[in-house]
């Protein structure tokens, strides 16, 4: 059972990087090979590309989630802290000043 997956998944990754070349290159294979109509061909290439736009998304999502989670788990400082920081200094330097301009 754990090969079968395996082989799925290895699939499933093929697909996802599967250039529209390649794609092309494959519909034109089975046409000459008599396999597929010409109308079948490009309709299985048009297919071959919307999977593997899909698993290109699908990866894109999965390995942002891991990297977004990581950084959260390793509790790493990023841009969305230094935009919070930013704003933070910016409002006690107004405090500031206007208790400087208090006392003066």
């Amino acid at each position: 059972m754990f090969e079968l997956i395996k082989k799925m998944s290895y699939v499933s990754l093929g697909l996802a990087v599967m250039t529209k070349s390649k794609a092309e290159e494959m519909g034109k294979a089975l046409i000459m090979k008599g396999e597929l109509k010409e109308k079948e061909g490009m309709e299985f290439v048009q297919e071959l590309l919307k999977k593997s736009e899909e698993g290109k998304n699908e990866i894109e999502g999965q390995v942002t989630k891991f990297v977004t989670d990581t950084i959260d788990k390793i509790n790493v400082f990023n841009y969305t802290d230094m935009g919070k920081l930013k704003k933070e200094i910016k409002g006690l330097s107004v405090i500031v000043e206007r208790l400087e301009n208090k006392a003066a």
